[in-house]
C-alpha cells in the first residue's frame, strides 16, 4: 500500500512500495490522484524517503520523472549552514513547498562558496 502525504491533490512523501506500485493502473485514491496529477499536467512531486534504493527502485522513480513527476528527496543541504536539527527540517520542507510553487519562507539559495569554508587540495 502507498503510504503518501496528500495535499492540494499532490503525493509527496512516499513509501518504497508506493513508488513500486505507481508506474501502474491506480489501485488507490491516492495512486489516482497521482494518476490524475500527471493526466492534467500539474505538479506531482515525489519524495522518496528510504534509501538505498535499488534498480527497481530507480527504474520506477525514473518512468515516473518521464510521466512529468518531480522527484526530490528530502536531503538537507549544508551550504545554509544549518544551527540545529529543526533548520535542516524548515530546509527541506521549504524546498518542498518551493516545488509546488509556495513560497511560505525566505529560502536561502546556493550562491556560490559557502564563507569560512576549507578547500579541498
Amino acid at each position: 500500500m502507498w503510504r503518501c502525504l496528500l495535499e492540494h491533490r499532490d503525493p509527496t512523501h512516499c513509501s518504497r512500495s508506493h513508488r513500486q506500485e505507481k508506474p501502474f493502473p491506480a489501485a488507490d485514491l491516492i495512486e489516482r490522484a497521482a494518476d490524475v496529477q500527471l493526466k492534467e499536467a500539474q505538479p506531482l512531486v515525489i519524495a522518496p524517503r528510504e534509501m538505498p534504493w535499488n534498480l527497481i527502485h530507480l527504474r520506477n522513480l525514473t518512468q515516473l520523472a518521464e510521466a512529468g513527476a518531480r522527484i526530490a528527496p528530502p536531503v538537507p543541504a549544508w551550504y545554509g549552514q544549518p544551527q540545529s536539527l529543526d533548520d535542516m527540517v524548515d530546509f527541506m520542507v521549504q524546498r518542498t513547498l518551493d516545488l509546488f510553487g509556495y513560497d511560505l519562507a525566505p529560502l536561502r539559495r546556493w550562491q556560490g562558496a559557502v564563507e569560512g569554508a576549507q578547500k579541498l587540495s
